[in-house]
């Protein structure tokens, strides 16, 4: 197990939602801390807590893209490739994940039969690739995760 996957299994024993986790490995890429976006991105669990909405780990990576390529001041520009990274995120996870489960939701991903896994393996598994997918799409966009800027 690699070393960023291990701190993802930390969180998550920890009781860090998906979404959240998601943030949290972002942040530490870019050498920063911020408790109320960690405590914010905590709406997103469970498919914003009613499990029939868009898996929290999907949205926590829309999130962690912006993180790096979105507008966050009067004085900044969205990226010119985001709404693109956004799509590939989105078209990647819906492949990976909805097909295999049935669709996108939390309820139905965790409900899935899955002789692979239980439902907490599950998830743990979706947030770990997620993160990787989401390095993989900032890397093919100029974004250097291991920088601290």
């Amino acid at each position: 197990m690699d070393t960023a996957t291990a701190q993802m299994m930390r969180m998550a024993d920890k009781g860090y939602s998906c979404g959240q986790i998601l943030i949290c490995m972002a942040l530490e890429a870019k050498g920063r801390h911020n408790q109320d976006l960690v405590r914010a991105a905590g709406g997103l669990i469970g498919g914003c807590g009613t499990g029939i909405c868009t898996c929290g780990v999907l949205i926590g990576g829309g999130c962690l893209l912006s993180l790096f390529a979105g507008k966050g001041s009067d004085e900044e520009e969205w990226h010119p490739s985001f709404p693109q990274m956004i799509q590939d995120l989105t078209s990647w996870f819906q492949n990976t994940f909805g097909k295999k489960y049935g669709g996108i939701d939390c309820n139905t991903i965790r409900n899935a039969r899955d002789p692979e896994a239980d439902a907490r393996q599950r998830c743990r598994k979706i947030a770990v690739d997620t993160y990787f997918k989401t390095r993989e799409i900032l890397k093919a966009n100029g974004f250097n995760l291991d920088s601290k800027r």
